[in-house]
């Protein structure tokens, strides 16, 4: 090293760091480790292990009922505080509804879209005796309780319920017919068994701390259910899509000449930090097959013309619960990239006045570009920036179609348009069904077969993105502290434990330890 060239940012003690990895790599809960010495001086030496954790070992890890409460605690708080905002309108209460990209609220039109549509599916449920579990200030109770015969709504936010009720007297709404409750979402108790006709989940599984505090939601909704009844799903983040999410968010905030490496690790950052639960499609459909009451599942994109994250990457669900469906409609479907469809093709297909038309694998024109960011990341050297990534993407053809221009279409040749993630596609394009009003009863009534993965695992957890995980990182990370000062004289115990996915290695398989980056301490 010539003198001009400066010290290499880690010194690497190849002795002391080989003696703490061979000890940290005897803890069943390591997969793979190194690490590096820091020395500023020859008295000050600072040492940081980087692990990948055993997954097996990870999962194992108990989560208290006290780290759960403490999480649900922290959200009763966030919501408590959002009521007290003043400004909001009755019956449109929208204080905390913010932009992920750029941290400012999302407009008020967009949120109007976002509610319309929602409740526009609930209503055609034809609910009469509804259970909402996460009422919140009414977004949706005021505007379906009234065409109701009876509503139980169930909040955890006293400041929520408080605002609701003071709502329901301002709009002089029928307050008869509603029913108040203060208490988290796996509380049924008091609740009859298959009393409700719909149960109502609203932009609220995110907000559950952990998958198995899901499992006694979605269990008590069940009972909870009539027969038949429905269980009405909304808002659900797509676990699918939670890397094209971030990926497009960081990519949205990232100065011009941030390099491609800077930019991977800010989005592995955001992924790592994610503290709300993500549900992948798959998900439902391996519910359904853990609970034979539930006889079918939609799943579907959200409606409308807004481009959100809402729009883009959520979406809605309902499991049917002991519905005899009368007829199955088993339609043949028109692929859209083998056969070449667009917008004008599907016009001129529906102007021939078949009854039923069925189009599987649409490119989502709202995603599109979305997806098309993950792979360009992935194929982009570290000399990229995001300005590049950015202006490649501007460049990029787009192919697809958006579900609200089929819905127009729909409507214009008196056809009803249906969409459909069923097929929980990895780059999420969507399936479309349209059927002419004019049909006959047993077509425009049967339920459709939409089409499905070739095969659905029974282990749930694959399907999901547990929040629980970083409280169970955290444990793991006191272990290993508690751990190495148990093995280790003091000198060598890490300063800093660094748990990663993996630990980048060079082309010959060996750790690249030049790769392996300081502490975040963001």
């Amino acid at each position: 090293m010539s003198p001009s060239t400066p010290p290499p940012a880690f010194g690497n003690d190849a002795s002391t760091s080989a003696q703490i990895e061979d000890v940290l790599r005897t803890h069943p809960g390591i997969r793979q480790v190194a690490v590096i010495v820091s020395k500023s001086s020859s008295l000050d030496q600072k040492v940081i292990a980087y692990l990948a954790p055993e997954d097996s070992y990870l999962g194992s890890i108990l989560v208290t009922q006290q780290i759960e409460d403490q999480r649900i605690k922290e959200w009763r708080t966030v919501f408590d505080r959002l009521q007290r905002v003043p400004g909001s309108s009755a019956g449109f209460n929208i204080d905390g509804w913010h932009s992920s990209y750029t941290k400012q609220p999302i407009a008020e039109e967009e949120m109007h879209e976002w509610i319309d549509s929602t409740v526009e599916e609930i209503l055609s449920l034809h609910p009469t005796e509804v259970l909402e579990i996460g009422c919140g200030t009414g977004l949706v109770l005021l505007r379906i309780a009234s065409r109701t015969k009876r509503y139980v709504g169930v909040d955890f936010s006293p400041a929520s319920l408080k605002s609701l009720r003071d709502q329901l007297v301002t709009l002089e709404a029928s307050s008869g017919s509603v029913t108040l409750l203060e208490r988290q979402a796996d509380n049924f108790n008091g609740l009859d068994n298959h009393s409700f006709d719909t149960v109502i989940l609203n932009s609220v599984v995110q907000y559950l701390p952990s998958l198995e505090q899901l499992r006694k939601v979605f269990e008590g909704a069940l009972k909870a259910a009539n027969s038949p009844g429905a269980i009405f799903i909304g808002d659900v983040r797509s676990r699918t899509l939670l890397e094209n999410f971030a990926t497009s968010v960081e990519l949205f905030q990232a100065p011009p000449s941030l390099s491609v490496a800077d930019l991977r690790k800010r989005i592995r950052r955001r992924l790592d930090q994610e503290r709300e639960l993500v549900i992948a499609p798959e998900y439902f459909l391996a519910l359904q097959r853990r609970y034979q009451q539930i006889t079918r599942v939609e799943i579907r994109p959200k409606w409308g013309n807004s481009d959100n994250e809402m729009t883009r990457f959520r979406y809605n669900v309902t499991l049917f619960i002991d519905f005899q469906e009368q007829k199955s409609l088993d339609p043949r479907w028109l692929d859209w990239s083998v056969e070449g469809l667009t917008l004008v093709a599907i016009r001129d297909l529906l102007q021939s006045g078949r009854e039923i038309l069925a189009i599987k694998g649409v490119v989502n024109a709202r995603i599109e570009k979305d997806v098309a960011a993950l792979a360009l990341l992935a194929d982009s050297d570290d000399s990229v920036t995001a300005c590049d990534l950015r202006e490649a993407l501007s460049n990029k053809p787009t192919r697809g179609i958006y579900p609200d221009q089929l819905r127009a279409l729909a409507r214009e040749f008196d056809y009803d348009a249906e969409i459909s993630w069923s097929a929980c596609c990895s780059d999420s394009s969507f399936d479309v069904l349209f059927r002419r009003l004019s049909a006959g009863k047993e077509t425009t009534d049967a339920s459709v077969a939409w089409p499905q993965p070739d095969s659905i695992s029974g282990d749930l957890s694959l399907y999901i993105h547990d929040p629980s995980r970083i409280a169970r990182r955290r444990i793991l990370i006191r272990q290993l502290r508690d751990f190495a000062r148990a093995t280790l004289p003091e000198s060598m115990v890490p300063s800093d434990f660094i748990l990663v996915n993996a630990l980048p290695l060079t082309s010959e398989g060996e750790i690249d330890r030049n790769a392996l980056s300081s502490p975040d301490r963001t």
